[in-house]
């Protein structure tokens, strides 16, 4: 009510607008006719000495973990650039080295007249590069780090697990498009494009990521506006991830996520893990869960990493025990793909859309209600996306 609306062009600092003309955005302080470059109104050494003198006060200040410029703090303003979503393009296996010279092309600059721009324009420096050790914390301290950059980067959420033997299970053999998933006796992860994807063979942990969806917009059918919901997803969690490993690489440790050769599908089933680091229960249809914070309506990421984090138990908030009677999702269904039974199963179903095919798309070994998913794909296909069970759902 204390806010009150002026007159358009008429706001309360006064305007000539006969003196108002356009201007020349490249004569900006951040533009090129000033600084290194032009001169105009600095010499070129001034201006690198300026430089000279942030830069040592950076370095100083993760040498010394002064408060605001530790490596911590050093790799959160890296993880946070704009530039790393223009330079990486699309999301990746791991963060690639930036070319400097590419970055500072968009500033007008060279390598040569801006030394350290790396450290402050792009991404997260490496320990190494402050001439200190990498980040050495608990795991207790890593994860409420971890989780506060995250969330700052733009997660709804996170939560973390350990990969040991049996999660192992997990990770896909081969990714989407039939590249293989291998571990191999390495430090550190790496891509061989079209051919495989090595994980190192060493204790790693798994990042469970939650991007909330629009639950409105899910209940608008088989439409665009559902399709929306479902699309910005995606789009949040490149920044997050991109944000993430950069975050990670600055305190001396690796994120392994999403590849480019899809941004949908990662190293393992994410909905896997977010069961199994407590931030949701096994639904009715098993393609998703049901959280305590977001219902049905939330997407679920994976990245792994060798930054040692302490692990989130599963949790039981009466969910599952709820689907074994609630049937609406199975009953809004068009292909009638999930199931109605009264207790769930060890045992996979046959499709009814090919019974005699071997049940190659879903994997054994958990008692739920299995959903017929060549029956939902074809659906899924055919009405333009439809997620009617997760607009459904009462949670």
């Amino acid at each position: 009510w204390w806010v009150k609306e002026r007159e358009y062009e008429d706001p309360t600092c006064e305007v000539d607008w006969n003196q108002i003309e356009r201007s020349d955005n490249s004569w900006t302080m951040h533009g090129v006719r000033n600084g290194v470059k032009g001169g105009y109104l600095f010499a070129g050494q001034k201006y690198l000495d300026w430089q000279k003198e942030g830069s040592d006060l950076a370095f100083n200040g993760v040498k010394n973990n002064e408060p605001g410029l530790t490596l911590r703090d050093m790799a959160l303003e890296g993880g946070a650039s704009p530039l790393l979503m223009g330079l990486n393009k699309v999301v990746n296996f791991v963060l690639p080295e930036i070319d400097q010279n590419e970055v500072l092309a968009q500033f007008g600059f060279t390598a040569a007249a801006w030394p350290n721009a790396s450290s402050f324009w792009v991404a997260s420096a490496p320990p190494d590069f402050w001439g200190v050790s990498k980040w050495q914390g608990t795991p207790e301290e890593n994860s409420r780090m971890l989780r506060s950059a995250m969330r700052f980067f733009g997660a709804s959420e996170v939560r973390f697990a350990e990969l040991n033997e049996k999660t192992k299970k997990l990770i896909f053999t081969h990714h989407v498009h039939n590249t293989p998933i291998v571990f191999e006796d390495v430090d550190r992860a790496y891509e061989v494009a079209g051919q495989k994807f090595v994980l190192p063979d060493k204790p790693l942990y798994i990042i469970s990521v939650a991007i909330q969806m629009s639950k409105e917009m899910y209940r608008q059918g088989n439409a665009g506006i559902r399709f929306a919901a479902n699309n910005m997803r995606y789009r949040l969690n490149n920044v997050v991830q991109v944000a993430t490993q950069s975050f990670l690489k600055g305190i001396g440790y690796q994120g392994i996520g999403y590849p480019s050769e899809s941004l949908f599908h990662g190293m393992m089933p994410s909905q896997a893990d977010a069961i199994l680091t407590g931030f949701a229960e096994m639904a009715r249809n098993n393609n998703y869960c049901i959280s305590p914070e977001f219902g049905t309506v939330v997407g679920y990421y994976s990245i792994l990493t060798d930054l040692p984090l302490a692990p989130d138990k599963p949790i039981d908030a009466g969910y599952f025990r709820f689907c074994h009677t609630c049937r609406k999702c199975a009953e809004a269904c068009p292909s009638q793909a999930i199931s109605f039974d009264s207790e769930p199963s060890w045992e996979i179903p046959p499709s009814s859309v090919d019974p005699a095919k071997e049940t190659k798309y879903s994997t054994p070994g958990k008692k739920v209600f299995h959903t017929d998913s060549p029956a939902c794909y074809s659906r899924w296909i055919g009405l333009h996306g439809c997620a009617r069970c997760m607009g459904t759902c009462v949670f």
